[in-house]
């Protein structure tokens, strides 16, 4: 099973980097060459006017992701699973002091 954690993790690792190529890649469409595709798909879909502002926004979202993404696979990579046994319940309480005692 840690073979296959491991092979998950890296695929998980693989795409997020995959994205964030794509999400930083120049377009090579004409009228936007040198621009970010990401931030136009996002400006054509969203309907707003494709500004600095938003390219900086998108570019800050996927960098966000990527630390989420890769501290996610990473400590999908490290998880411990405990072999012991279940933890027993805490033993009750000796009783305090009789009734009566005022010393």
């Amino acid at each position: 099973m840690k073979i296959v954690r491991y092979i998950i993790g890296l695929l998980i690792i693989i795409v997020i980097f995959w994205a964030a190529t794509g999400a930083t890649r120049d377009c090579r469409v004409s009228p936007y060459l040198g621009e970010n595709c990401l931030s136009l798909w996002a400006s054509h879909t969203l309907g707003v006017p494709f500004t600095p502002l938003l390219r900086s926004a998108v570019l800050e979202i996927v960098g966000l992701m990527l630390v989420v993404g890769l501290y996610l696979a990473l400590r999908f990579l490290s998880a411990k699973h405990s072999s012991t046994a279940p933890s027993l319940p805490d033993p009750p309480e000796p009783p305090r002091g009789g009734q009566g005692s005022d010393t």
